[in-house]
């Protein structure tokens, strides 16, 4: 027979997971089948459906679902295991389900679509694909990174290579040793390796001044992977693929790092990431820490490491078009924190700053008429827009008081802003009026910049 069904339990997922040469022990003693174990029993996993003759190059392929009873397969179904016959690194391609949104708490951005046909049915299940480090082939980023073009090859068209190409890619201008066994990747490595499936990697080392946090949200809210990597004490440095956060309604963090020259940003909500850590399991979490001071980023702790992650880099995977980064656009934003602090308290300020798709926009515009005031509505649906934006959201009290989008096609040097608009008209009336002065003018130019001002001036009107 090539195939058994059975009853979930710790005992008999381990002993699936099994085979020559690995043996029960050995996926006892493997703490990413013990998370395994743990994230399938949350989600409710009732049966294993195991597939003996299943090659993905390995050896078994573990089928997980929970209750059936109460409809079509489809709805019980968790996602399926590859097993490996490596006893260090049993865990190959998984896909399973992620846990319930609790509300829209879980946000969990860059997932896709897996098909995969159980005896003539065809089941499919939106996550995003694992696997555990075989430490003879793949470093720690190299996996990351296969984790992440899984949801680039989607999103971009991108390439999608297995952890032997990525490995070799990596090395393929920085041939100092063999690439295999690989001990880890450089962020030069990393960004070899990027560049070789036609993306370009937007590199940010952690420094006091950078808002971590919601820079790593930026891109996720498209469904962009980010790429951490972090020091863990007395072990080294390791990398993990972050895939999703977790946004409560009142802030969690009193600051993100820096001086407090930016105002309050929407990643200040955001208590944790979820990441697939090869050394923990899929979406493990990542809880966030605030910085101690000022001349410090946040930190991180996970239940699989000791002592606080000391972020040192993010990478992200991007599309060549997408030129303006999330550097670029914040700068924009302590200019304009200042002229509509004219007229509101900037303590309750809150920007939301990412990326989005034009698409996006536009179903976003045509499904909620509430998202953008009526006389921006036409002009946006039927504009051309590149086909990534910026969003940058100014609520007030948690109300939407202003908006600009941002050209991502832009040049560094170049000026990215396309559109400004006020969902609070109360407000745009108020500030208009308080710049209707002549000595106004030439101030507010040197703050905003002379195009921004006029930009700003134009949206008045």
């Amino acid at each position: 027979m090539s195939y058994s069904v059975g009853s979930f339990s710790e005992d008999q997922l381990y002993r699936e997971l099994a085979g020559i040469p690995c043996i029960w022990e050995d996926a006892k003693s493997n703490p990413r089948a013990k998370y395994l174990f743990d994230y399938l029993r949350h989600l409710g996993a009732t049966t294993i459906v195991t597939e003996t003759g299943y090659i993905d190059a390995a050896s078994f392929e573990l089928f997980v679902t929970g209750d059936t009873d109460s409809g079509p397969l489809q709805d019980g179904y968790l996602g399926f295991i590859v097993a490996r016959p490596l006893p260090s690194a049993i865990i190959g391609r998984t896909v399973v389900k992620t846990y319930p949104s609790e509300n829209g708490r879980r946000n969990y951005t860059c997932l896709r679509t897996y098909h995969v046909n159980l005896f003539g049915i065809e089941l499919s299940v939106e996550s995003l694909a694992f696997q555990e480090q075989d430490t003879s082939l793949a470093a720690c980023a190299t996996v990351a990174l296969w984790s992440c073009f899984q949801k680039t090859r989607d999103m971009f068209n991108s390439g999608l290579p297995s952890p032997v190409v990525i490995t070799r890619a990596a090395n393929q201008l920085l041939r100092s040793a063999r690439p295999f066994p690989s001990r880890g990747l450089t962020i030069e490595q990393v960004c070899n390796a990027i560049a070789s499936v036609g993306l370009d990697p937007e590199v940010y080392p952690v420094q006091p001044d950078l808002p971590l946090v919601s820079m790593a949200y930026s891109y996720l809210r498209l469904g962009v992977p980010v790429l951490l990597i972090f020091k863990v004490e007395n072990i080294g440095l390791h990398g993990v693929a972050l895939n999703g956060y977790s946004m409560r309604p009142s802030r969690q963090l009193a600051r993100e790092g820096g001086s407090g020259v930016l105002p309050f940003l929407v990643g200040s909500r955001i208590d944790e990431f979820y990441s697939h850590d090869d050394q923990a399991g899929p979406f493990s979490k990542l809880k966030i820490i605030e910085a101690p001071d000022e001349k410090s980023s946040v930190r991180f702790a996970a239940t699989n490491w000791k002592g606080d992650l000391t972020p040192c880099a993010l990478v992200v995977p991007v599309n060549p078009k997408i030129r303006t980064g999330f550097r670029e656009v914040i700068s924009w934003i302590p200019r304009l924190s200042v002229l509509i602090g004219f007229v509101r308290d900037a303590t309750q300020f809150e920007w939301d700053i990412h990326l989005t798709s034009s698409n996006q926009l536009k179903k976003l515009v045509r499904e909620d008429q509430n998202a953008v005031p009526a006389d921006v509505r036409t002009s946006l649906l039927i504009e051309g827009l590149p086909k990534y934006l910026w969003r940058c959201i100014l609520s007030i009290s948690t109300v939407p008081a202003f908006e600009m989008l941002l050209d991502t096609t832009a040049m560094v040097r170049g000026f990215p802003v396309l559109r400004i608009w006020w969902p609070d008209e109360a407000l745009k009336k108020e500030l208009g009026k308080k710049l209707q002065g002549p000595a106004v003018g030439p101030i507010l130019a040197q703050v905003l910049t002379t195009r921004l001002y006029e930009k700003v001036i134009a949206s008045f009107s």
